[in-house]
């Protein structure tokens, strides 16, 4: 169990019309805390350490999340900026917002990049002609993080590759905005309505 924060970051999908929940409902899939109480059996993760976690209710001052999906957080975490592509575009743009940003995304790509559609806040991206990436041979793909992390196994490689490239200061993280927990509807609408440019944190 967790006292936590929350990453409002790819909850957007909720809030569109392509998915349903069935109510009474408690919102969010990830986030961030300090651990209360583990339960029989585990081992890696004890009271007082500082983790993050996916697939659990996170709208809430606690949450109970499986010891699978939960990672410690290294204790020094340092930002770093990532440096300009002077214009030659990224090798890869990672788009969680769907049909509004999917041709910008298709532009910032460099020659022979990528683009990964990880979300559909605006809305499902409608057809496209195909032959459009051939303009610079991008590669196109949608993908969902769970998929890439459906064993124990796989989760906690994963989580420690990224918090390794945190603490090599490879990897910037923004935080756009800290709500508290009686302002989460602003921060849906802010984020739905294209004004934050990073991760939204709700604090209780």
């Amino acid at each position: 169990m967790t006292r936590s924060t929350f990453d409002l970051g790819n909850n957007s999908n909720s809030n569109s019309k392509l998915f349903t929940l069935s109510l009474p409902a408690v919102l969010g899939q990830e986030g961030a805390g300090v651990i209360e109480t583990v339960g029989e059996g585990v081992k890696d993760i004890q009271p007082g350490d500082h983790v993050a976690y996916i697939n659990a209710s996170s709208y809430a001052e606690f949450t109970i999340a499986s010891s699978k999906n939960v990672a410690k957080v290294p204790d020094d975490v340092i930002e770093e900026v990532m440096r300009i592509t002077d214009n030659k575009g990224v090798h890869a743009v990672f788009d969680g917002v769907g049909k509004d940003t999917f041709e910008t995304s298709l532009a910032c790509a460099r020659r022979l990049g990528s683009s990964i559609v990880l979300g559909n806040a605006s809305g499902t991206i409608p057809p496209f002609d195909i032959l459009k990436l051939s303009e610079k041979n991008l590669k196109l793909m949608r993908t969902s993080l769970t998929k890439y992390i459906e064993t124990e196994e796989k989760f906690k490689k994963c989580t420690a590759e990224l918090f390794a490239v945190i603490k090599e200061r490879k990897l910037d993280i923004k935080i756009w905005k800290t709500y508290q927990l009686s302002d989460a509807r602003q921060a849906h609408l802010d984020l739905e309505g294209k004004k934050t440019s990073g991760k939204l944190i709700l604090q209780l």
